[in-house]
């Protein structure tokens, strides 16, 4: 394995497990904000970006009202950069990685849904 296929496996990695670990925070904030007493019991098959939607409409709701308008904006904020983050992630997790010795960058391709192309983009092991 070269040195450029080392660092993006170690970099995939390491991503995949801090991903994992905010969605595992973010079922949590779902099921604490809908008042549910055993988290992962309320849609533990539903995918991260359903707990973030959901977290944002749980934050209007009357039983959360204690939470202030602040407090309520900033995590919002999060929220929003949650989703924008596995978004990314998905990029990354969900395309086919080819070397291009011309660029010196990664190739990727992964399918779009709706869309009759597919998404092709360049990134270097760094950016992972």
């Amino acid at each position: 394995m070269s040195e450029e296929q080392a660092a993006l496996t170690l970099g995939l990695g390491v991503l995949v497990q801090r991903a994992a670990e905010t969605e595992y925070i973010l079922h949590g904030l779902y099921a604490h904000l809908g008042g549910v007493e055993r988290p992962y019991t309320d849609k533990p098959h539903e995918a991260v970006t359903h707990f973030i939607t959901k977290a944002k409409n749980r934050l209007t709701t009357p039983a959360n009202e204690r939470i202030s308008a602040q407090a309520r904006a900033a995590l919002r904020h999060d929220l929003d950069l949650c989703t924008a983050s596995f978004e990314e992630r998905n990029r990354y997790i969900h395309s086919c990685w080819v070397y291009d010795d011309d660029v010196h960058e990664w190739r990727t391709v992964k399918g779009t849904k709706g869309l009759s192309r597919p998404e092709i983009g360049l990134v270097s092991s760094e950016d992972v």
